[in-house]
């Protein structure tokens, strides 16, 4: 809870501040440590921490100086927030944190879609490439084969002749 007040008139010396808030249903009241006036006329704001849910205040502010204390004469008095309204909280940042996560993880499988998508393409070149291998092979082969067919057939004739 933030608490805000101007400062007024300090008498002509330095004063402090307390703010203190008064639990209703206990009765038990607790204050902030002392603050400073920084000057008449300013605005001082400040936070009060560890309130209990579904529970009402009342706030004032004290200010103190060497003439004595002087309350402030506007009391506020509010009533925290049930912890249901905090659990509310809770359950939008785990559904936002759901729906960020579900994000990511559908980023994560599209990626892995398209790279095994385009993987296959490389599988065609690479087969491209094995048969163009192949068929190198083959015709170097075939030159071979062409040359010792020749060869057979230069020699062929020399071997009717021996006969």
């Amino acid at each position: 809870m933030i608490v805000s007040w101007r400062s007024g008139f300090n008498g002509g010396t330095q004063q402090k501040f307390r703010v203190a808030w008064l639990n209703i249903r206990t009765q038990n009241t607790k204050y902030l440590p002392e603050i400073m006036d920084y000057g008449q006329g300013q605005i001082e704001q400040h936070i009060i921490q560890s309130l209990e849910p579904s529970t009402s205040y009342i706030i004032y502010v004290e200010a103190t100086n060497k003439h004595g204390i002087v309350r402030s004469e506007n009391n506020a008095n509010c009533t925290t927030r049930s912890s249901l309204s905090q659990s509310n909280n809770t359950v939008a940042t785990s559904v936002g944190a759901s729906i960020g996560s579900s994000m990511l993880i559908l980023i994560i499988a599209v990626l892995v879609f398209l790279f095994l998508r385009r993987r296959p393409c490389n599988k065609e070149v690479d087969k491209r490439q094995i048969l163009t291998n192949t068929l190198t092979m083959n015709s170097k082969q075939l030159k071979q084969a062409l040359v010792l067919n020749m060869r057979k057939q230069t020699a062929y004739p020399l071997m009717k002749k021996l006969e």
